[in-house]
């Protein structure tokens, strides 16, 4: 009987064992995405400040030619702006919640193998 629980265990972690390492490679994947994530996000921004300083000299270039006043420029930007920063915003929370998620499933996923593990374990 102790030779067919033994060899039940073995069969099982031969079975195991490489969803185990599939997992933590998951893992690894979902952390090296959510660092790119940020760095894509930290590059945005420098792109953003670049946008902005080339906004406020088209401002004060029109305003100086006086084809635009400055107050009704300043009014256009604004609402082109709000859209846009609110649109950054619901895409950067929809990828963060996908990735807690996927590393959420891949934590619930070793957790459940290594119950079975010791449940096995255990006969």
């Amino acid at each position: 009987m102790e030779f067919l629980v033994e060899e039940t265990q073995t069969i099982f972690n031969n079975i195991v064992t490489p969803y185990e390492i599939s997992i933590e490679h998951m893992e690894s994947l979902f952390d090296m995405t959510h660092q790119l994530f940020n760095s894509f996000q930290n590059a945005f921004l420098d792109e953003k400040q670049e946008c902005e300083i080339n906004n406020a000299e088209l401002r004060e270039s029109l305003a100086q030619n006086t084809s635009l006043r400055r107050k009704d420029f300043d009014h256009m930007m604004q609402g082109i702006f709000a859209d846009q920063e609110e649109k950054e915003g619901e895409v950067r929370s929809l990828l963060n919640s996908y990735l807690n998620e996927q590393k959420e499933m891949t934590r619930t996923l070793k957790d459940n193998l290594g119950k079975v593990r010791e449940a096995l374990a255990r006969g």
